[in-house]
C-alpha cells in the first residue's frame, strides 16, 4: 500500500482546520507580543499579504472573494460587520487550508472546504479554550458576543460544537 495514496479522514482533516487556525493565533502572539479579543482579522489579512477590500456590488448571497494572485479578499460590503469577520476568516481559512478554486472543484469537495474553511474561521474568531473558559464563567451571551465580535449565529454554532447545552439569544 502505498501510503502517498492514503486520504486523511474526515477528523484529521478537520482537526487540521482547527491545529492551523491556532498556530496562526499564536503566531499573531508572537508578532505582537500579546493576546488580542477580539481577534484582528485583518491585520492577520495584511501578516498573510492581502488586502481586504469591501465590495458593495457582490449579491447578498456571496460573502467573499479571493483573488490568489493579486492577494486580495474581497468581503460583502452589504453584510453586517459582525458577519464580514467571519467572511474574511473563512476566506483566509481557504487560503492558509490550500483549498483549489471552485471552478476546479466538484459539488461534494466544495461543500467540504467551505465546511473546513467554517472551521478555522469559528477557532480563529472564538479560540476553543478561551471559549469554553468564558462560557463556564459568564451566563450572558451578549457578552460572549462582544469578546469575540461574532454573531449570534457564529457563537451559537461553536458553543455546539463544544457542546455547551443551548442558551437563548
Amino acid at each position: 500500500m502505498n501510503i502517498s495514496n492514503v486520504r486523511p479522514t474526515v477528523l484529521n482533516r478537520e482537526s487540521h482546520c482547527i491545529t492551523l487556525a491556532r498556530s496562526v493565533l499564536g503566531r499573531l502572539e508572537q508578532v505582537t507580543g500579546h493576546k488580542q479579543l477580539p481577534v484582528p482579522i485583518e491585520t492577520i489579512a495584511s501578516l498573510c499579504s492581502y488586502q481586504v477590500i469591501l465590495l458593495t456590488t457582490l449579491p447578498l448571497e456571496l460573502s467573499g472573494i479571493v483573488s490568489l494572485d493579486k492577494k486580495l479578499i474581497g468581503i460583502n460590503g452589504k453584510h453586517h460587520p459582525r458577519r464580514q469577520r467571519f467572511s474574511l476568516a473563512h476566506e483566509l481559512g481557504h487560503i492558509l487550508l490550500k483549498h483549489p478554486p471552485e471552478a476546479r472543484s466538484t459539488q461534494d469537495e466544495i461543500r467540504r472546504f467551505n465546511r473546513e474553511a467554517d472551521l478555522f474561521a469559528a477557532e480563529l474568531l472564538m479560540p476553543s479554550n478561551d471559549l469554553r473558559t468564558m462560557a463556564v464563567k459568564e451566563s450572558d451571551l451578549s457578552i460572549l458576543r462582544m469578546r469575540y465580535d461574532v454573531s449570534n449565529e457564529a457563537l451559537r454554532l461553536k458553543l455546539s460544537s463544544l457542546e455547551y447545552p443551548s442558551r437563548s439569544f
